[in-house]
């Protein structure tokens, strides 16, 4: 299960009013929130692709959204 199912706040992020308009300015169409990936450690993430995990149709149209849930600067982030 994602935790956008299961937490309010979590989905809020997803579903902030400036967020999709703005996704929708780039877009030209409404953005849908459909998954989340949550970690409840830090987690150091390499460069990679999110879309060998998940396609959209039409292909290409998916965009990833990093929100940091912690405070960070310079030294870790």
């Amino acid at each position: 299960m994602f935790a956008i199912h299961s937490s309010a706040f979590l989905k809020s992020i997803g579903e902030d009013k400036k967020l999709k308009s703005i996704l929708k300015l780039l877009l030209q169409k409404e953005a849908v929130l459909f998954q989340s990936i949550n970690f409840l450690k830090g987690s150091e993430q390499k460069t990679h692709s999110d879309s060998i995990h998940m396609s959209s149709f039409p292909l290409g149209n998916l965009v990833a959204i990093w929100v940091a849930l912690e405070d960070i600067d310079e030294t870790n982030g």
